[in-house]
């Protein structure tokens, strides 16, 4: 596994599964069927979709199709998360804190 990982989660809430297209939809159940998601989770207000080693490459064309299914739910006002952990521990995201947070802590040994 060379190059770059990221981990972390996606939720969708019900309303924004509704909103996405089919194209996206198809996307999402694709990767879900082929185990891409390490954990899939169905919550009373939607869907929680966790990931480990992916490669959050702007230029990697899926990557371009979960941003894209963002930035309209945000444009749109629409509930949804996402958090991403990059390997560097200044790589971190957390877009709307809804579902997720982002902690620091440390533990004496």
């Amino acid at each position: 596994m060379m190059g770059y990982r990221s981990t972390g989660a996606m939720w969708f809430s019900q309303q924004a599964l509704d909103a996405i297209s089919d194209e996206q939809n198809k996307l999402i159940q694709q990767d879900i069927e082929n185990g891409s998601f390490t954990h899939v989770r169905e919550t009373e207000d939607g869907i929680i979709l966790e990931f480990e080693s992916w490669k959050w490459y702007d230029s990697y064309k899926d990557i371009q199709e979960y941003e894209a299914i963002f930035n309209m739910l945000q444009g749109a006002e629409i509930p949804y998360d996402f958090v991403r952990l990059g390997e560097d521990p200044s790589d971190v995201e957390c877009r709307e804190h809804v579902k997720f947070q982002i902690l620091t802590s440390y533990e004496v040994v």
